[in-house]
């Protein structure tokens, strides 16, 4: 395997994600072998196949938090650092808005007609950040419930 055309045998493309469908690490990225037998991650693969080599010291991280994702435009360069960070602060997002209820989305959306987004936070969501509420009252969280 070593163009893009023998890559792509191994990936199934979903309306968002290109998931890696041979080998899976333990830690659910996906791996082949690459020219030399030497063992790779897919995705970073994918990001040479599509992007070009990978600098010293950088990262191919995710945009979706699909370990075994390699859509190049899911894909970009980062520090660990910015990894970790950037992984972190998504994960708290995704799990703060959902242990919210249809009826909590509804009720945001009434006191964002009459309170700031820091009224709302302090005195009804404390648990929630800023921007995961005025997500919410802009439509781009919660798009299905009105």
């Amino acid at each position: 395997m070593h163009t893009r055309e023998d890559f792509l045998t191994h990936v199934q493309k979903t309306h968002t994600c290109w998931l890696w469908t041979a080998s899976i690490t333990d830690h659910g990225y996906g791996q082949l072998r690459w020219h030399n037998s030497q063992r790779r991650y897919a995705h970073h693969v994918a990001w040479e196949l599509y992007h070009g080599p990978i600098p010293d010291g950088a990262h191919v991280c995710h945009t979706c938090d699909v370990k075994h994702c390699v859509n190049p435009s899911h894909l970009y360069l980062g520090s660990p650092l910015h990894n970790s960070y950037d992984f972190m602060t998504r994960q708290w997002h995704k799990h703060n808005t959902r242990k919210l209820t249809p009826d909590d989305v509804r009720r945001i959306r009434e006191l964002g007609k009459i309170h700031s987004v820091s009224h709302i936070n302090r005195a009804y969501y404390p648990q929630m950040e800023h921007k995961a509420i005025r997500r919410i009252l802009s439509g781009e969280y919660w798009q299905h419930v009105k």
